[in-house]
């Protein structure tokens, strides 16, 4: 054989092998036991790694699959695990969401009560990513659209303590713009307090501009909740005095005066 047909000879099979992974439903036996909890934490680990780096983008598996996966390494997540361990664990979580978004449907709820009742701080930038990846930056709330809204107020003071604000108000912001239906007035009534509150507080100008941004979103995609109007009026008094917030707060202005 020529090495041109070794050459093409050597595709073929790598064609062959990833057009049979990419058809894989289940879990395979040999993942499954290297993640069963009776095996050490450091191997279990070891094989969340190689199967989030290595393979899950190469297979497409069903819920059953994914449940499974979950099962096999809920365990690793709790709070008396080594941060380090946790941190894997949920790494793999938004790997395995990020490649098999499509055959999610019940477990996008678990994953979201994941984020919501996971007690560790040291984790919240993951808790955060996770999130981010399964909502798609805040525009997919499916399965958990009467959750979300609460939960992120509930998130705040957490968020601005980690210096997580920038990547979270990106998500607030999609959450608005593609979800406001899912938004009950004392939601949105949280949203723009703290909107308010965080424009005039912030060190950072990005971030102020951000919240401005929220309000913008609220007056133009829900129906403004009256009871901030006054705090609104103030805060954007102060804004407009602001250089780089001028003509962000002009911007929100005029919807004030249109929606009262």
């Amino acid at each position: 054989m020529s090495s041109k047909d070794k050459s093409k000879f050597k595709m073929f099979l790598k064609t062959t092998k990833s057009a049979g992974a990419a058809g894989e439903r289940t879990l395979r036996p040999e993942f499954e036991n290297e993640l069963r909890p009776e095996q050490p934490i450091a191997q279990r680990c070891k094989m969340l790694k190689e199967l989030g780096d290595q393979h899950l983008h190469n297979i497409n598996l069903d819920e059953t699959a994914i449940t499974k996966l979950w099962h096999l390494t809920n365990d690793l997540i709790v709070p008396n695990k080594p941060a380090e361990t946790r941190q894997i664990a949920l790494s793999f979580y938004k790997r395995l969401i990020h490649t098999q978004y499509k055959s999610l449907t019940l477990m996008r709820e678990k994953f979201f009560l994941v984020i919501q009742n996971h007690e560790a701080h040291e984790d919240l930038r993951h808790l955060l990513e996770l999130l981010d990846t399964l909502t798609e930056n805040g525009k997919d709330i499916t399965n958990f659209e009467e959750k979300i809204g609460k939960f992120m107020l509930l998130w705040i003071p957490a968020i601005t303590d980690a210096s997580l604000l920038c990547p979270y108000l990106d998500m607030l912001v999609n959450l608005i713009k593609f979800n406001a239906a899912h938004l009950d007035k004392d939601i949105l009534v949280g949203i723009v307090q703290n909107a308010c509150e965080l424009s005039c507080t912030v060190a950072d100008d990005d971030t102020g501009l951000q919240c401005l941004t929220i309000l913008e979103l609220v007056i133009g995609y829900t129906i403004f909740p009256s009871e901030t109007l006054h705090l609104c009026i103030v805060t954007l008094c102060r804004t407009v005095n602001h250089a780089r917030y001028c003509q962000a707060s002009f911007k929100v202005c005029p919807g004030i005066i249109c929606t009262h």
